[in-house]
């Protein structure tokens, strides 16, 4: 919709124009599951926007080292159906990666 006032003053003096930050817009997929939840850890963190969580500051703590991130194993995830006392993967996976993170441990220090 044109701005039909005469009054051109503002914008001649920069009012109203958003400061150049450098940034530059990208885009990723994730599920709607996925970004709530991303969303939610933001908040969490608070990092916000609008009221909700904010995934580029997020993105942003997080390549500015001000949020570490830390990996946690694998989860160990059942099928549909299979009982609680079943593992996909069990415990070898586990164990040989403690034994690895070890050997990497001892190996740098």
């Amino acid at each position: 919709m044109p701005n039909y006032s005469p009054n051109t003053q503002g914008l001649k003096e920069n009012r109203g124009v958003k400061p150049s930050l450098n940034k530059k817009e990208y885009s990723i997929k994730l599920s709607p599951e996925k970004k709530a939840d991303l969303e939610k850890i933001a908040q969490e963190f608070g990092f916000k926007h609008g009221g909700k969580g904010s995934l580029s500051a997020l993105l942003e703590a997080i390549a500015d080292d001000e949020l570490m991130l830390v990996q946690t194993p694998p989860s160990r995830r059942r099928s549909p159906g299979q009982d609680n006392n079943t593992d996909i993967d069990g415990d070898e996976y586990g164990d040989e990666l403690l034994k690895k993170r070890k050997r990497n441990y001892l190996k740098n220090n």
